[in-house]
């Protein structure tokens, strides 16, 4: 993967990306992948930004692996739609919509697009160099549209997950330890699905230690009637 990019700014609180990414796999005969990065990003203040056009996405949107795939960053390259980033002190936010797939009156697919949301507001943060953190995300995925014809029924679903993060900075050759804690609910919104799946939950709940080149994690799921459709399929 290469992407090259040319960034310009109008002032202080526009700034405009131009670029293209280019994918190649080996071992498949193919033409080389272009898409095109067209993005505006404007500045309101310190804390609040918006994004329109390509967002800042995939591993930046810091989401679990259950609810949104590392490896999207390869196989779906570029996320397109709108995007607000918020960053006060021991308040972060990220919310997103990834327009995937447009479609005109008779066309034979279904519109795609996925919504998402990280919150995550620490708690505490005391001299002792523990945090605490409460982080809450969501993902919302909905395959239809009224003015298109195509076979599959609509879906729309949804995953919710909130639980408790705890980091704590060490001084020597491990310098952090942690645990996390995370109870994430599936729910379909519609009727009928291919899956007859329309409910489930799991649980997510692990320990972490890390270096600063590198990050060791040992985690633990559960889950019963659980989907994810942006998730890593392995949960």
């Amino acid at each position: 993967i290469i992407q090259p990019t040319i960034v310009a700014y109008a002032g202080d609180h526009i700034r405009l990306e131009g670029g293209v990414n280019i994918r190649k796999y080996y071992g498949k005969n193919e033409e080389l992948d272009f898409r095109a990065i067209l993005s505006a990003r404007l500045k309101f203040n310190d804390n609040l930004q918006l994004v329109m056009g390509t967002l800042n996405g995939h591993r930046h949107h810091n989401m679990l692996d259950a609810l949104y795939l590392n490896e999207r960053a390869v196989f779906n390259p570029i996320e397109n739609g709108i995007q607000f980033l918020y960053d006060k002190g021991s308040t972060k936010a990220d919310l997103w919509l990834n327009w995937e797939q447009f479609i005109r009156t008779g066309d034979s697919i279904p519109e795609i697009f996925t919504v998402g949301l990280n919150f995550r507001q620490k708690l505490v943060n005391n001299e002792s160099g523990w945090d605490l953190a409460l982080p809450i995300q969501g993902i919302v995925m909905h395959e239809g549209g009224q003015i298109s014809d195509f076979d599959t029924p609509s879906e729309s679903l949804v995953n919710i997950s909130a639980g408790l993060e705890s980091r704590h900075v060490l001084d020597g050759r491990i310098s952090n330890i942690g645990w996390f804690g995370h109870y994430i609910l599936y729910k379909d919104l519609r009727e009928v699905n291919i899956h007859e799946i329309y409910s489930g939950q799991g649980i997510y709940a692990g320990v972490t230690a890390g270096t600063d080149e590198s990050t060791l994690m040992l985690g633990y799921w559960d889950a019963n009637n659980f989907i994810a459709p942006r998730g890593n399929p392995i949960y």
